[in-house]
């Protein structure tokens, strides 16, 4: 089933009311990718002094329990741990192909998810100074499949993995398999399941298409069986969304934005409202963190903060409550 909501035209090219743009760093050089390290943002391209063919795909993680946060980054055909602080390279496997990874616990061991060549759920962790991995499920669809994050989906307390336009139930114990169900049937198309996905609190989560023009975004409640495809509700504006690469969510708002050239616009959807937040060079990292939105682009980083004080105060009328998906 699915509910369309159509909402205002959004104009982005300047700040409405509601957000200032505080902040708009040049990068230097092109970025290829971002990953958030707790407040800090890594971007290969500007951060890091990366040699090398970096692809856009990577996340952080804490590979050696010292403390910082390392990289997970693929440069050409190889997948690397840089180490920092001094972003020390070491191999963790060859014929690597990836633009999806988050840093996780699987099976009582931390280490590094991702869906290999769009198809190939994989983790990877380090045992006794080598690097081992386990492919956990293949998706076999018309569609690449993109888009990764751990959440608990069907109530029996153990983390479940949301991947593509699918989620993946967690087995009792590590010798058993998973299971796949579809949330949706974004499949039809070579690229349509290539996704940016965000959880909120609820449960219900938001995709969006990230390499599509136009780009649909929709919010997707779970039934009764969530084996079954979910209720989806989708979100519209005039004109309409293009290449979403930027999402992000809290109790009450989703946020997204364009990776579409000059004139990308961030957005708020909030209330029942679309609300101009600014417009980019293109962005493909979004985060919200102590009420600071931060968009990561090719050209720039910016940041955002509302114009007024306590904006999640009365006049949210609906907010949406639960607990949030766990972190890794």
């Amino acid at each position: 089933m699915t509910r369309v909501l159509v909402l205002l035209t959004v104009t982005a090219t300047v700040c409405g009311a509601d957000w200032i743009r505080v902040a708009r760093t040049p990068v230097r050089g092109e970025a290829r990718g971002a990953a958030f390290a707790g407040p800090d943002v890594l971007t290969w391209g500007r951060d890091l002094p990366l040699r090398g063919s970096f692809e856009a795909g990577g996340c952080a993680g804490d590979v050696n329990e010292d403390g910082r946060m390392d990289l997970i980054a693929q440069e050409s055909n190889e997948m690397l741990w840089l180490e920092a602080p001094s972003w020390q390279r070491h191999r963790i496997d060859r014929d690597a192909d990836f633009s999806d990874c988050l840093w996780t616990m699987l099976d009582g061991r931390r280490g590094v998810l991702l869906i290999h060549q769009r198809i190939q759920v994989r983790f990877y962790w380090l045992e006794s100074g080598k690097w081992q991995y386990r492919d956990i499920y293949s998706i076999y669809t018309p569609s690449a499949q993109g888009g990764l994050l751990r959440g608990e989906v069907d109530g029996d307390g153990r983390e479940d993995i949301y991947a593509g336009n699918y989620w993946m139930q967690a087995p009792e114990s590590g010798d058993r398999g998973w299971r796949l169900f579809a949330l949706n049937n974004w499949w039809e198309q070579a690229r349509s399941a290539m996704l940016r996905i965000a959880i909120i609190r609820d449960g219900r989560i938001v995709m969006a298409e990230r390499e599509a023009e136009p780009a649909r975004v929709a919010v997707f409640e779970r039934p009764v069986d969530p084996k079954q495809f979910w209720t989806e509700t989708r979100l519209e504006t005039s004109p309409p969304l293009r290449f979403v690469q930027g999402l992000t969510v809290n109790a009450v708002s989703i946020f997204v934005a364009e990776n579409a050239g000059p004139g990308s616009r961030v957005i708020e959807f909030r209330d029942g409202r679309t609300i101009g937040i600014g417009a980019t060079g293109g962005v493909f990292a979004l985060r919200l963190l102590n009420g600071e939105l931060t968009a990561v682009g090719a050209d720039a980083v910016y940041r955002w903060r509302r114009a007024t004080t306590g904006s999640d105060r009365a006049g949210t009328k609906k907010p949406v409550r639960g607990n949030k998906a766990s972190k890794p």
